[in-house]
């Protein structure tokens, strides 16, 4: 039997060929930075190294070069090292006010890179402040975002790698008193009590990944929950004994069920808002007392009848 091969055949296949042996079929890059960065203390001098920060790259097979440019917050990055140095890979790192701006490159001899994913760990310190609680972050209640500014990216062939997803980091500044949030878990009527269901905060709006788990709810439906930042944040200056009141602060809750909880519903997230408790007696109720209302299903409440 013949057969016929177009020229046009023979010009994607070559195509094809081409692209799969310099792989420039580039597939998403996804740079994320690490999420629930924890600063023991803000009264440490500017010196004392305060963690390390991890910045994760997906698919860095493909990547030659990298420009990033991130904002730090409250801390400085003075070294990144790569944790993985096979193909060698390497970086530096210099940053001006807040903006670090990260530069990665790969040694031109070295062999294609095996490995997908590829670790920048950052080196930060505190920057250098007057106070044990200064005003920084996230509305200034003592959390906030490590943020992707600008990411250039160049692969292998020298061709800007447009497919590139950033996700964002988180900072916190955590006390040794963590202050504490009681959360009502209800039926869908608003008064009867869900019994053994499992609350945990998952993060705050505009600290993602910040979060603490608490414990089953009892048989009035009440648990506690740790609010793992430094409170401190949330009073007036300079005494801190009375609430600010130009904070809006909220947070994700992930609320689910287990095989002893006395109502079973498909796990949910919910985002309340904070308030801080005007009558508390100690940090441990901080904030006021938070409803939280499982809308179980039925036929009811499928056909509207009801809100």
């Amino acid at each position: 039997m013949d057969t016929c091969v177009t020229l046009r055949q023979t010009f994607l296949f070559l195509t094809w060929l081409c692209l799969v042996s310099t792989g420039s079929w580039a597939s998403t890059v996804e740079m994320s930075l690490e999420q629930g960065f924890c600063e023991i203390s803000t009264a440490f001098p500017s010196e004392c190294p305060a963690g390390a920060l991890d910045l994760t790259i997906r698919g860095a097979g493909q990547v030659d070069r990298a420009d990033i440019r991130i904002d730090m917050g409250p801390f400085i990055a003075v070294y990144a090292v790569v944790l993985d140095r096979n193909p060698p890979v390497f970086a530096g790192i210099y940053q001006d006010d807040t903006v670090a701006r990260l530069q990665i490159f790969r040694e031109r001899t070295s062999a294609p890179d095996e490995t997908d994913t590829l670790v920048v760990r950052l080196i930060l310190i505190s920057s250098p402040t007057e106070s044990p609680l200064p005003y920084l972050g996230y509305q200034d209640c003592g959390f906030g975002e490590f943020t992707f500014l600008s990411v250039k990216l160049t692969d292998l062939q020298g061709q800007t790698i447009e497919d590139v997803t950033t996700i964002p980091g988180s900072w916190y500044y955590w006390t040794d008193a963590p202050a504490g949030i009681y959360i009502r878990v209800l039926r869908s009527d608003g008064i009867t009590p869900i019994e053994n269901a499992r609350v945990k905060m998952t993060g705050l709006v505009g600290g993602a990944g910040i979060s603490s788990v608490g414990q089953p709810t009892d048989s009035e439906g009440l648990t506690y929950v740790m609010y793992p930042v430094e409170w401190g944040f949330l009073m007036e200056p300079p005494n801190r004994t009375e609430p600010r009141t130009d904070v809006d602060l909220r947070a994700w809750f992930r609320v689910e069920s287990a095989a002893d909880t006395t109502v079973r519903f498909e796990p949910f997230d919910t985002l309340v808002e904070l308030r801080v408790n005007e009558d508390r007696v100690w940090f441990t109720d901080l904030f006021e007392e938070v409803t939280i209302i499982v809308r179980a299903p039925s036929a009811v409440e499928e056909w509207g009848l009801y809100e």
